[in-house]
């Protein structure tokens, strides 16, 4: 029971496992080789719980967070589940939504230089929701076996030849960089964008300033929050890539890569930071150091690396892929 009450980045432990198991009970396990015969218990133990236990609960419930208890782990049953899957198919399908075959597929990822998302459904209060990892990278097999319509779970076997498709992020990063760049440098270009709550609160707050310094009588002021239905399915992307007709984007730029290499007690980690930067600093190891996020822990420096990102091929195309 404690297995599956687990939440969400929680642990069970084979020290957890077996809290409760009293060797002096047992006297198999009580004589002169009980330290071996407690090694040899653990073991079992741990082939268990990892080759029963967890495949039974694998083949019979399908395990998820949901969207109003985002750290509480919800066990559907299959069958349950599959309902679900059928009713979601049957929802996009009935919103305008077709289902490519792999012909389709292949001629849309071959005129580009990325793959395509990974989706999974999240539940919610009513209905469930899409949600696509644009991180991980895709794999197309070369020749998919024929499959039954709907959402479907695709597993690619080792022994199966494929083609490999950078993930979406990494292909769009050098693109993202530069954007981020021109809402530092150039606010003003996005009106009264936001992007997230500080973003919210920069707006805010001189708003309210000028409040309370400007009248003798504080207007009533009205704070509306609206939920718009379909928000991103309905941008107009046509007027959304015309904002970069605006921008004073420069024929090149300099992306620094930093790995840095971090040792703590528990794991060992080597994340990367990229940058925008000049060509004439890029080299410099204070240069390097910038690239780091505030707060960073310790480290090594390595692998820093300077690439040349041009933007004559227009940037509308990559954003309109």
């Amino acid at each position: 029971s404690k297995l599956v009450k687990l939440r969400r980045f929680e642990k069970f432990t084979l020290k957890q496992s077996m809290r409760k198991i009293k060797l002096s009970r047992y006297h198999l396990l009580s004589d002169q080789y009980s330290l071996l015969k407690h090694k040899v218990l653990e073991h079992w133990i741990f082939w268990f719980f990892s080759s029963i236990v967890v495949p039974l609960v694998q083949a019979n419930f399908y395990v998820t967070e949901a969207e109003h208890e985002k750290q509480d782990i919800f066990y559907y049953r299959k069958p349950m589940w599959e309902n679900i899957i059928s009713k979601f198919a049957t929802f996009l399908r009935d919103q305008g939504y077709q289902e490519l075959n792999v012909a389709s597929v292949k001629k849309i990822i071959w005129n580009r230089s990325f793959g395509f998302s990974k989706v999974r459904l999240c539940p919610k209060g009513k209905g469930v929701r899409m949600l696509a990892n644009l991180k991980a990278s895709a794999k197309l097999p070369v020749n998919p076996p024929l499959q039954s319509k709907g959402l479907r779970k695709v597993g690619v076997g080792r022994n199966v030849k494929c083609y490999n498709y950078k993930s979406v992020n990494e292909v769009l990063k050098d693109l993202h960089l530069v954007l981020k760049h021109i809402v530092v440098n150039e606010p003003e270009s996005l009106g009264s964008s936001v992007f997230d709550y500080n973003d919210a609160y920069k707006r805010l707050l001189p708003f309210l300033s000028l409040l309370q310094s400007g009248f003798s009588v504080k207007p009533g002021v009205f704070i509306i929050v609206s939920d718009v239905e379909k928000a991103f399915d309905s941008v107009d992307q046509d007027k959304l890539l015309s904002v970069l007709d605006d921008l004073n984007l420069e024929e090149e730029y300099f992306l620094s890569k930093v790995a840095q290499v971090v040792c703590t007690k528990k794991s060992l980690r080597i994340p990367q930071n990229w940058t925008l930067v000049s060509k004439e600093n890029a080299p410099d190891s204070a240069n390097a150091r910038s690239c780091l996020p505030t707060g960073s822990l310790h480290g090594i420096l390595v692998k820093q690396q300077v690439f040349e990102f041009s933007t004559e091929f227009n940037p509308h195309c990559w954003l309109a892929k």
